[in-house]
Order: structure tokens, then sequence, then C-alpha cells
């Protein structure tokens, strides 16, 4: 990519509030979702399982 069409696209980012500078030529994604883990039943059944067998790690 051409150094004109990367500063293009850079300011076009900008514009749309994509990214935020932070210092110079140093941007960082403006939104960003907090992130939620999902923890499945099936998960919770095989620490249990794992848990019962092995025990909980505790000595």
């Amino acid at each position: 990519m051409k150094e004109g069409t990367f500063e293009w696209r850079i300011y076009e980012l900008k514009d749309k509030k994509i990214i935020k500078p932070l210092k110079k030529r140093l941007y960082v994604i403006s939104y960003k979702p907090k992130y939620r883990s999902e923890i499945f039943p099936e998960l919770i059944k095989l620490a249990m399982r794992i848990t019962d067998k092995f025990g909980d790690g505790k000595r």
C-alpha cells in the first residue's frame, strides 16, 4: 500500500471515530466491548466430574 493511501485510510478511520490518536503515529480502537465469558452447562458438568475424580487441587 502506498503511503498516501495508508494516510488516507487513517484519516477515514479517525473521521468515522473508529480509531483515536494516542500520540504521533499511534492509534487505538475507540470502541472496545467488555469481555464477557460464557460458561456452558457442559463445562460446569465436566469441571465437577474432574473435581470429583481428582480433587480440587488444595492440599
